[in-house]
């Protein structure tokens, strides 16, 4: 018999006795996990709010760059009103409700967490409602209605352009129902972006690689636009170029006919910044191209091309002669093999006098103080002298010398056509017997008009080579006395002139041998994001015509051109269908986004204060009359009641005029106006030169305008975090450990 081990013993004396009953033991079932539950405790989660968190503080940071860097407006371009970022918003909101849900249900001693949860919520909803409801635009106001005729500009207006928001409309001629042809417009919002994009004109502007994945990221589709305004007619927009310069002028070819051209910007402490502006051999009213700045002259400053010049005598334009020397008619100089001569115009009228020993003869035969004019008392607004020009084997070549030319290259020319003197004729430069050309100010007794009286004067001549100079005077004593001469700077270097007036000139372009054209873009390199109304973003848009032929077949005729923001350009269609010619003509205009307020701003008077002793401003203010909407304005019926051919801004003059005035304010740089709820701020201040009659400065002013609605739920959402972390200080909740219990012996 086997014996047992003591432990077997005990352990078969524990073991408890069998019974003939067996008792089956199941497995303990799942408790079924609630979808909700399970939803919340995801998005709920401490990790994924990690992650949501993290990646929202980096687009604040590179936000914020963005901003400081570059500007606010591509800072919301690129981050803040992005689909991605909203996206990132609704997530943290996610997260952070149901953070608060899955601790349901709720406890006492949870409070201060609720209240947390629900102000970080409310902070959120602030932001997302200001992202597509926020007003971020421009007003641009001038403080005289002569202001406003001059530049186009409202010295009473309610009407704000969205800064982030564009639209590109078109304009048709169609009849109504009287016959009566009239423009029918149609509008497509459009979001070009801070980059260029759709065209090789584009490759020439560097852009950041942050930026470039920023504007990938926020615009991952085409921006290309079709939009079908009409049955028969589709606008497409092509491309994009943030800034860039739209010219009426090119680069003529070697054997064209071409004229010198330069583009000048003028800056002075009476007329602040006058922007470039072409001043050609030409004239072409239609296209602003003139000889001279127009814009220049009400502050009694006149800037001018003069012509081209032989570089044998470049000296007698730096240094001219005094105008007691010049001589009533002018004074005429030659050139002939290095010698100059002198001829005086009044003395050696009718006569033939030699040039020297040379061989060569002069006769003067005429002097016109302006054209077509044959009273040689005449100011001499326009003078010129009419030569023979005698070679020494007798051949005559008829001269017509010029102060100033225009339609034609050069103050010398040749039967009227020749930019330059043919090999072997004398060269010669006419110095005329005002250098002011009659712009005294003084009335003219025949029309009873006095022309501005110019006391500034910037002239230009280039020499054969296409060669640039320039020379400057201002008036003293009653008498223009030579200020500085020289040859011109590169483009886009500032050249000081007019020390009493602070000035300076910067050439933007020259072309010494231009012609014109439809239009020419210059792409230019500016920081993304900034607004430059020198040089605005443009668009290529094209434009289709779609006509059916006889045998019903569509056929197509387009024509496609670059607008710059803030323009309006005219598109003519033409083409031939079915032997018979087709045309038509349409406008296209890209623009911001007008929204007109329920109250209007009118500008009475804006001025700039200088710090002492600089010509910097120390501050911008502007005074402004407020008008408010009346209630039962109707609109329909005050538009109803003016002529139907009323533009745009007619219509809209007249129902400004129905507000009522409330109130008179003054908005400065670091004082807003508040109304309605939006906050008007002073941006920038503007000159536009005198006002001829009262001789008052014209000035302007543009204001941000802005709102925020979702402002109060910040608000109240701060409030509402601070006090949920106070409730949770208060009573102890997730702060202090609870005490330990005593166990009781």
């Amino acid at each position: 018999m086997a014996s047992s081990s003591p432990r077997e013993a005990t352990e078969a004396k524990a073991a408890p006795a069998s019974t003939s009953k067996t008792v089956a033991r199941t497995a303990p079932q799942p408790v079924p996990v609630d979808p909700w539950m399970k939803l919340a405790r995801t998005l709920g989660s401490i990790q994924l709010a990690l992650i949501a968190g993290s990646i929202f503080i980096t687009s604040l940071i590179i936000g914020t760059c963005l901003e400081s860097w570059y500007s606010d407006k591509i800072a919301q371009e690129l981050v803040y009103h992005t689909w991605w970022f909203t996206a990132l918003l609704g997530l943290l909101a996610l997260c952070i409700f149901f953070a608060a849900m899955k601790k349901w249900p709720w406890k006492k001693h949870q409070t201060g967490f609720l209240i947390t949860h629900v102000g970080l919520l409310t902070l959120l909803a602030g932001g997302v409602l200001n992202s597509f409801f926020g007003v971020d635009a421009v007003m641009r106001l001038v403080d005289s209605s002569y202001a406003a005729e001059q530049t186009g500009a409202d010295q009473k207006s309610r009407l704000i352009q969205m800064s982030n928001q564009m639209k590109v409309t078109l304009e048709r001629q169609q009849p109504d129902k009287n016959g009566i042809k009239e423009w029918i417009k149609s509008s497509v919002v459009v979001n070009p972006g801070p980059l260029p994009w759709g065209s090789e004109l584009g490759n020439s502007i560097v852009v950041s690689g942050l930026i470039k994945t920023l504007d990938l990221l926020a615009n991952p589709l085409p921006r290309t636009v079709y939009y079908a305004p009409f049955d028969d007619v589709r606008l497409e927009m092509l491309a994009h170029l943030p800034h860039c310069r739209v010219e009426p002028l090119e680069a003529a070819k070697p054997k064209e006919f071409g004229f010198p051209a330069i583009k000048v910007e003028i800056n002075t402490s009476e007329t602040g910044r006058v922007k470039p502006t072409w001043t050609a051999l030409s004239t072409d009213r239609d296209q602003n191209l003139m000889p001279y700045l127009s814009n220049t002259l009400r502050a009694g400053m006149l800037v001018e091309l003069l012509g081209t010049i032989h570089p044998s005598l470049l000296d007698e334009f730096l240094k001219p002669p005094s105008d007691q020397d010049r001589g009533t008619q002018g004074t005429l100089i030659f050139n002939v093999a290095g010698k100059k001569f002198i001829v005086n115009v009044k003395r050696e009228m009718g006569n033939v006098f030699p040039l020297g020993d040379t061989g060569w003869k002069v006769k003067l035969e005429n002097y016109f103080a302006q054209p077509g004019s044959l009273d040689n008392n005449d100011e001499p607004s326009f003078p010129s002298v009419h030569c023979d020009v005698i070679a020494p084997d007798g051949a005559v070549t008829k001269y017509q010398i010029a102060g100033r030319i225009v339609d034609h290259p050069g103050p010398m020319r040749l039967d009227g056509l020749a930019p330059e003197l043919d090999d072997g004729l004398p060269a010669v430069w006419y110095h005329a017997p005002d250098v002011r050309y009659g712009w005294h100010g003084e009335k003219d007794n025949k029309t009873g008009k006095a022309p501005p009286h110019i006391k500034s004067m910037l002239q230009f001549v280039q020499t054969y080579e296409g060669k640039l100079y320039y020379r400057s005077y201002h008036e003293q004593d009653g008498k223009m006395k030579l200020d500085d001469a020289g040859e011109a700077p590169a483009a886009g270097v500032g050249k000081k002139i007019w020390d009493s007036q602070a000035g300076n000139f910067i050439i933007e372009e020259h072309l010494p041998h231009a012609k014109r054209c439809t239009q020419r873009v210059v792409p230019v390199t500016k920081r993304p994001g900034l607004l430059d109304e020198a040089h605005p973003p443009s668009v290529l848009t094209r434009l289709i015509l779609i006509k059916k032929d006889s045998q019903g077949k569509p056929q197509s005729f387009y024509t496609e051109r670059w607008i710059p923001l803030g323009r309006r350009a005219i598109f003519t269609i033409n083409g031939l269908l079915d032997g018979q010619k087709v045309t038509e003509t349409f406008r296209i205009s890209f623009g911001n986004v007008p929204v007109a307020l329920n109250f209007a701003l009118e500008l009475t008077r804006a001025e700039s204060q200088l710090d002492p002793g600089t010509n910097r401003a120390a501050t911008y203010s502007s005074f402004v009359k407020i008008f408010n909407r009346p209630k039962d304005l109707n609109e329909e019926e005050i538009i109803a009641q003016l002529p139907p051919d009323a533009t745009d801004d007619q219509r809209e003059a007249a129902i400004v005029d129905r507000y009522t005035f409330v109130d008179s304010q003054m908005i400065t740089m670091n004082e807003p106006l508040e109304y309605f709820g939006y906050k008007v701020y002073q941006s920038r201040f503007e000159k536009f030169g005198l006002d001829d009659e009262t001789g008052k400065q014209l000035a302007g002013s543009v204001f941000t305008i802005g709102r925020d609605p979702g402002l109060w739920l910040k608000y109240l959402g701060t409030g509402m975090v601070g006090l949920g972390i106070a409730t949770m200080f208060w009573m102890k909740a997730y702060f202090f450990k609870p005490k330990a219990r005593q166990v009781s012996a």
